[in-house]
């Protein structure tokens, strides 16, 4: 998870750390871990809705949700992928002309180098299987 500001809006952003795909939602009122994590929920649903991922997130991910380990980023080059979808993020959106969820769609779909230029998205969906 990492804080961004668009528009003097306070975002957060999650990122899978092996796909890289990206769930974006306004931070306002998140103040601590519960609220946090149903951010997090709230904004899954929100962005994965109607898309190929929907079903492997029902399946994988919505079980695991009640032991969410916080852990550290493995290694620097993630940290830079991760900062990658949040510059890009700011771009499109110098005034908050999207919403989190047209952004994380949009950052899902964008090719990423450390992907071998693959999207986010199909990242995932290859990982699902």
């Amino acid at each position: 998870m990492h804080e961004f500001g668009i528009a003097r809006c306070r975002h957060l952003i999650f990122c899978h750390t092996a796909s890289l795909h990206p769930v974006v939602t306004y931070g306002r009122g998140v103040t601590d871990d519960a609220l946090l994590i149903g951010r997090f929920i709230d904004a899954l649903n929100l962005n994965l809705v109607g898309s190929e991922l929907e079903f492997q997130v029902q399946r994988r991910i919505v079980p695991a949700l009640g032991r969410i380990p916080w852990a550290p980023i493995p290694d620097r080059s993630v940290i830079g992928s991760i900062n990658e979808p949040i510059f890009q993020a700011k771009v499109p959106a110098p005034r908050g002309e999207y919403s989190p969820v047209e952004l994380g769609k949009m950052l899902a779909q964008t090719p990423l180098g450390i992907l071998g230029m693959n999207s986010p998205e199909r990242a995932f969906l290859n990982l699902a299987g």
